[in-house]
């Protein structure tokens, strides 16, 4: 299956719920190159670790260590996992783990070889049934619920600004475009493919029109007021789970 290399860092994940901190951006952007396409990789986990809604796994295969990273699950060192390929980045610097892997594979998912104790079965989207994997982290098949206690009266939209639902609504003719808006933060996702990820809404909107992600290496917090401003993208496709009608990428985030 055919995707779209990214020039940022995540794939992930990870977009699922929490996980470490990230104060800053990150040092250094990494490089991105489509994977070659092996028809998979076995091997046994040799180190593991979970942050932003990843889970990192350094397998140990026929053909040495190699770093994989999917969406968070439950794995321990000595099990064994059979993985797809995925998206390949190299000299990828994560603050959240203070270290630089020099490469490293994002994958849809983490599937634990038949023996395995490990929680990672999530189905791949290669399976001979059709199903799709867990969405990613950002993804916009993962949209955020607005965490309890968030009250969005009372946000105004900036002068010649939008609304999320004029966003959407107006999409065609805002792509390309930069835009003003003013939101509410209902989830923040750090170190995601080089930059963060946030989800944004203002009341407006019904389902599916009414929670927008923004793309920033700026930083907040749930419930924070924010005044984000940046470029209208539309059907962005990263590939791996990551795509959106509508996207406001490389924005300026400032809390309010």
């Amino acid at each position: 299956m055919k995707k779209q290399a990214l020039v940022l860092f995540l794939a992930l994940i990870h977009f699922a719920a929490t996980g470490c901190g990230n104060s800053g951006q990150e040092a250094k952007q990494p490089s991105v190159e489509q994977a070659p396409a092996p028809a998979g990789y076995s091997g046994t986990v040799a180190e593991t670790m979970n942050a932003a809604g990843y889970t990192y796994v350094l397998l140990d295969t026929d053909g040495g260590k190699i770093w994989f990273a999917g969406p968070e699950c439950t794995v321990k060192v000595g099990e064994k996992l059979n993985i797809r390929p995925g998206l390949k980045k190299t000299n990828f610097t994560s603050k959240t783990f203070n270290r630089t892997f020099e490469t490293i594979y994002f994958v849809e998912s983490l599937v634990a070889a038949p023996g395995s104790k490990a929680v990672c079965s999530v189905p791949s989207i290669h399976s001979s049934k059709g199903s799709t994997p867990a969405p990613l982290e950002g993804s916009s098949r993962a949209a955020a619920p607005a965490p309890a206690g968030i009250d969005f009266a009372g946000i105004k939209k900036p002068a010649g600004g939008k609304t999320i639902a004029e966003i959407f609504m107006e999409k065609k003719a805002l792509a390309g475009k930069s835009i003003a808006l003013r939101g509410k933060v209902v989830k923040f996702s750090p170190d995601i493919m080089g930059k963060n990820w946030v989800h944004v809404q203002d009341g407006t909107g019904a389902a599916g029109t009414n929670d927008l992600t923004v793309t920033t290496l700026n930083t907040a917090k749930a419930g924070d007021s924010v005044l984000v401003e940046g470029l209208v993208a539309v059907d962005k496709d990263f590939g791996y789970g990551y795509k959106y009608d509508v996207l406001i990428d490389n924005a300026t985030l400032k809390t309010e």
